[in-house]
């Protein structure tokens, strides 16, 4: 049941891009962030906080970088927790196909994440001298 539920789902989201692609372009706000990242851990401090919502947008924004085959896999592994056969029968592939996409996906999410940080680092050293 789950696994038709993702086809489904897939099927419609590359609907919605296509309609992206050809459709007016749509703005979104920072209004939907939910109120979920508004909550506070009293045991946090502010710069960790800070720290921890920029790493998750350096992460988001690299995930957005990697292709859509790569971005797919990623999700449906790492944030839906499917297993390799889930994400095979939804991606009509063999469960091989899915490790070694897995596995170039996080490589590249590895070396887009490292570029980030570097640039970061460098631009706070140049900022603090």
């Amino acid at each position: 049941m789950k696994g038709w539920l993702f086809t489904i789902l897939r099927n419609i989201w590359f609907n919605q891009l296509r309609k992206l692609r050809t459709g007016p372009q749509m703005i979104e706000s920072g209004v939907g962030d939910g109120v979920y990242n508004s909550i506070v851990e009293p045991s946090k401090n502010s710069h960790d906080l800070y720290v921890s919502k920029m790493e998750t947008q350096q992460v988001h924004a690299a995930i957005q970088e990697l292709t859509i085959q790569f971005r797919e896999i990623i999700l449906l592994r790492e944030y839906e927790e499917l297993s390799y056969q889930e994400i095979a029968s939804i991606l009509h592939c063999p469960i091989g196909t899915v490790m070694s996409r897995l596995g170039r996906a996080r490589a590249k999410l590895r070396v887009l994440l490292l570029a980030t940080l570097k640039g970061s680092n460098s631009s706070s050293v140049r900022g603090s001298k």
